[in-house]
């Protein structure tokens, strides 16, 4: 009986030693690892040493993030770590943990980059904010700044279109509201600033001419339509050797301008100018004895001359306004539908003063001056059609040339015709001479022709037409 009462205690204790044995395994051994099943309140001791003693344990997946894991803070804190794309919700998104609102990861235990989060904690960009689990206020992006390009779903992305604020750029960029710097129509043109020497190829928009400027022989100048050239130097002057083309129109003319005084144009090549307004200059205007010139609907204007032909001319619809004579001493003026209105009615100076060469004027009107038709010298002749000679002390004065003019308007001045010089041969029918039979002053009245030949009533269609 002892016997068997000693062996049933050493029984009893071999039993026990080996439970002891089974609660002592390592710190951190996970029950469920070993296999050694425990139940009742030995397996909740167990579970109560393997949380206290495990600080690098894995979370649970359902255990709420500790502040410092909020939203984006994986992403920018990284630095070099690759963000998972549902690292963070979307900008006014709370993460949700699925865990109570009180449970917090020990800061030990920071998602590895590489770590598979479990699809359970993935945050739902829709899921609605627990009123428990906001997160810290550092812990959310601040509402003007754009979430970092990796840092979100794709769905809760920026553009990729879209700037930072304060980073946008000047094309962009709107200006503040009354400021025109903006506006492409309130900016300022750019300038061109020629000091002189050749030029040539295209001039647009504004030029400021502080020199000679030279178009060679050989090559072209083309101004744009709506250029301005500005002449900021008496001194300056446009040479013409090649061929200068001015390419103004009605809405967009092409303007010369400049001190009283510069020199002008100088054409011994060829000068083609359409919507041409030129002004101040000593002569605007010089043909030399190479020159071509052939202007359109252009204005010479407040110069002191308009112009000086040696080789001739054709202009169609050309203004000359005050200024002196304008000067032909060879080739033919050809003008058509324009004026010449030196603005000081029955004064000096002459419309304009032929020593050379000839003219064939129609359509025009001479008013304004001394005289509208001075010829000293006219060897190509002058043949004058269904123009108006006003305003004017003697219409005509006229020496050594032929003439005809027919189908014409003269009237107010003192005479009709003055013979300055002999050797004329004028043909002076057609015309109207105010109601009565011109009036000539001359010692050889048979160089006039076709004096009683003419109109009681103006013709109709003199003058410059539309």
């Amino acid at each position: 009986m002892r016997r068997s009462v000693w062996a049933v205690m050493v029984l009893t204790l071999a039993v026990t030693a080996c439970d002891d044995g089974g609660a002592s395994s390592g710190p951190g051994d996970d029950p469920a690892e070993v296999g050694a099943p425990l139940d009742g309140g030995r397996r909740d001791a167990a579970q109560g040493v393997g949380a206290d003693a495990a600080p690098d344990a894995a979370p649970a997946p359902d255990a709420a993030r500790a502040p410092d894991a909020g939203p984006g803070q994986d992403a920018a804190a990284a630095g070099d770590a690759a963000a998972l794309d549902d690292a963070a919700p979307a900008p006014d998104a709370t993460l949700d943990a699925g865990g109570p609102a009180d449970a917090a990861r020990s800061p030990d235990a920071a998602l590895s980059p590489d770590a598979a989060r479990s699809p359970d904690a993935a945050p739902s960009p829709d899921a609605a904010p627990s009123p428990d689990a906001a997160p810290a206020p550092d812990a959310a992006p601040a509402p003007d700044a754009a979430p970092a390009p990796d840092a979100g779903p794709p769905d809760a992305r920026a553009p990729s279109d879209a700037r930072p604020p304060g980073d946008a750029s000047p094309i962009d960029a709107a200006p503040p509201p009354g400021d025109d710097a903006g506006r492409a129509d309130a900016a300022p043109p750019a300038v061109l600033r020629f000091e002189g020497g050749d030029a040539e190829g295209r001039w647009c928009g504004a030029i400021e001419l502080a020199g000679a400027a030279v178009v060679r022989a050989d090559t072209t100048l083309v101004v744009c339509a709506g250029s301005t050239i500005t002449v900021t130097d008496p001194d300056a002057r446009i040479d013409v050797a090649g061929a200068l083309r001015v390419e103004g129109t009605a809405d967009a003319p092409v303007r010369v301008e400049g001190p009283g005084g510069w020199a002008g144009l100088r054409v011994n090549g060829t000068l083609d100018a359409a919507h041409l307004r030129v002004r101040h200059a000593l002569t605007c205007v010089q043909g030399l004895d190479d020159g071509v010139v052939r202007l359109t609907d252009t204005r010479l204007e407040d110069c002191g001359r308009a112009f000086e032909l040696t080789n001739g001319a054709e202009m169609q619809r050309v203004d000359v306004l005050r200024g002196a004579s304008v000067i032909v001493r060879g080739g033919v003026l050809r003008m058509t539908d324009s004026t010449i209105d030196l603005q000081h009615p029955r004064r000096s100076p002459d419309c304009t003063l032929f020593n050379g060469g000839g003219a064939v004027l129609d359509h025009v009107r001479f008013t304004g001056c001394h005289c509208p038709l001075h010829v000293a010298r006219a060897p190509e002749g002058m043949v004058v059609t269904a123009s108006v000679f006003d305003d004017a002390a003697y219409a005509m004065m006229l020496a050594r040339t032929t003439a005809t003019i027919t189908g014409s308007t003269l009237i107010g001045a003192v005479a009709d015709v003055l013979d300055i010089g002999g050797d004329i041969d004028a043909d002076l029918a057609g015309n109207h001479y105010g109601g009565d039979a011109p009036s000539v002053q001359t010692d050889d009245a048979a160089q006039f022709d076709g004096t009683d030949d003419w109109l009681p009533e103006p013709p109709a269609g003199v003058g410059p037409r539309p």
